[in-house]
């Protein structure tokens, strides 16, 4: 076996690497640490897995669509104490609808989202990925109203 302390400070880096050990500069102050945990590490034998710098993103949305059903009346609720709210019949089709242009808005580019605040007048910023779903929400609304 070799010994830690006659290495170099890239060699002990490159084996820190090696070993999934998380560590910074290797220089006189922190090389007796990093040598501490290396042998501890050797010492165990069992390599840590090496750190995933992949981020994996979904590619296609789904579109769902929620249906409210209110219940028949006579028959009790499903849900034992759950609250049921009557809503008026144009409600169901008014959440459908809003849930329905959300997603034709999500397809649309940061300039068209744009466009289409300034059509309704409504008031807005930069269209970046922090506000998207805030302006399609508040364009799926005007939508709704005039309607």
């Amino acid at each position: 076996m070799f010994s830690l302390t006659t290495m170099s400070n890239e060699e002990i880096r490159k084996l820190l690497d090696k070993w999934g050990i998380k560590h910074g500069p290797v220089v006189d102050s922190t090389r007796r640490l990093y040598e501490r945990k290396l042998s501890e590490a050797m010492s165990e034998e069992k390599a840590a897995k090496p750190p995933s710098d992949k981020t994996f993103y979904r590619e296609e949305e789904e579109e769902v669509t929620y249906v409210y059903r209110s219940p028949v009346r006579g028959q009790e609720a499903t849900d034992s104490g759950a609250y049921v709210r009557s809503r008026p019949h144009w409600a169901k089709h008014r959440e459908e609808t809003t849930i329905k242009t959300i997603f034709s808005l999500s397809t649309l580019s940061d300039t068209e989202i744009q466009k289409l605040l300034d059509e309704y007048r409504i008031k807005h910023g930069p269209v970046v990925d922090s506000t998207r779903r805030l302006y399609e929400e508040k364009l799926s609304e005007a939508m709704s109203k005039l309607k």
